[in-house]
């Protein structure tokens, strides 16, 4: 099996990127698949998803993402796991020295290092919510960007750019492969929502996901208790935020092959 890592992407904070990363490592987990997360955002949302509060203190030796884009160096490559067998290279406090270093060295170590992480079947990268050089390293370690977006009127406005920096990455790297548009927190009932996911779907075309998701408490209170939607108690809401979410895994699966 080909490896595939994927970047997820959007320079807007707050549309759900690390929640849908932090769904699909468990979904590929539980199809057995040796899934790695790499959390490169330094808010650490996915390594606090994955391995709890205190995970830098719990996790202690183990390496953090800084190392992963060439900052540190280290003797031994040793990376944290979660309860349900989840690797995870976490976030921590070196990620932002990053952004002083060159951008040819953040490059060339970060292609270096991901080289010794061979053993995983799929890599899933949290990108920050800007284009820097932590995202620029991400795009040139991966093979595939998904961006999850809001259906509002500034998350459109910032996907030509966003599309614009992976294009560019991709004329120097052309086995990079934009996946697509995940429109995420849809607010069925709002008329104006309702225009945007419109506009979004005939601006982008095949570019955008056929599953979209719809703002769904039972997500988030997934994610704070650490376990995937469809792992929580059975109720109505449950069943259709379970449903939305894998319809969403799948055809990202499905696109991925």
């Amino acid at each position: 099996m080909t490896q595939k890592v994927i970047s997820y992407l959007n320079q807007k904070g707050g549309v759900g990127k690390s929640t849908i990363l932090f769904h699909h490592a468990h979904y590929a987990n539980e199809m057995g698949k040796k899934v790695l997360v790499c959390d490169f955002d330094t808010q650490g949302n996915a390594s606090t998803a994955l391995l709890g509060d205190d995970y830098q203190e719990e996790q202690f030796g183990t390496v953090g993402a800084g190392w992963l884009l060439g900052k540190q160096n280290v003797d031994e490559v040793k990376i944290a796991t979660s309860k349900n067998g989840i690797s995870v290279i976490h976030a921590d406090e070196s990620l932002l020295d990053v952004e002083d270093m060159d951008i040819d060295d953040v490059v060339s170590l970060t292609g270096k290092n991901f080289e010794l992480l061979t053993d995983f079947d799929l890599v899933l990268i949290d990108c920050p919510p800007t284009v820097g050089k932590r995202v620029i390293g991400a795009l040139y370690a991966s093979t595939n960007v998904v961006s999850p977006i809001e259906p509002r009127k500034f998350a459109i406005d910032g996907l030509a750019s966003l599309i614009h920096t992976i294009m560019a990455v991709r004329d120097d790297r052309p086995e990079l492969n934009f996946e697509g548009v995940v429109i995420n927190r849809v607010n069925s009932r709002s008329p104006q929502q309702k225009r945007n996911v419109a506009l979004i779907r005939e601006s982008l075309g095949k570019q955008v996901f056929l599953s979209e998701l719809v703002e769904r408490e039972p997500i988030s209170d997934a994610v704070e208790e650490g376990v995937p939607v469809w792992s929580l108690r059975k109720s109505g809401s449950v069943t259709a935020a379970a449903r939305e979410m894998k319809a969403v895994l799948k055809e990202i699966e499905w696109r991925l092959s």
